[in-house]
């Protein structure tokens, strides 16, 4: 697992619609537009810091992948696009649980149930 301590940044790319045009390049691949996120200041474990994490990827993802492409309604759709590959390949690339949590809308939540026997 990638953390805060051993990775100070992950990229996020732009993925620039390649499957949509039949390319088996992925953005990594390619010259794609990228920003590097940074987290070493937050802690993935706690759901603060997951939360965090997940605002700034997706904050970066906006910023690339908006850039890219005109006013058109295809440019709008390659806009969505990107945004959510970039989102899931920055978010599979940290394999933190509670940001993959958070990412997938399924939370985790850490409580216990306690019990006293009479």
């Amino acid at each position: 697992m990638l953390t805060g301590q051993k990775i100070t940044a992950l990229s996020v790319a732009a993925a620039l619609g390649f499957v949509a045009y039949g390319q088996s390049a992925t953005a990594q691949d390619s010259d794609a537009p990228s920003m590097k996120v940074r987290y070493a200041d937050l802690n993935l474990a706690t759901e603060d810091g997951a939360r965090a994490l997940l605002q700034r990827i997706r904050h970066a993802a906006r910023l690339v992948c908006d850039q890219q492409w005109g006013d058109s309604t295809e440019a709008a759709m390659l806009s969505r696009s990107c945004f959510a590959d970039s989102t899931r390949q920055a978010v599979a690339k940290v394999n933190s649980p509670l940001v993959t949590a958070f990412y997938s809308g399924k939370p985790r939540t850490n409580t216990v149930a306690l019990a006293t026997n009479p």
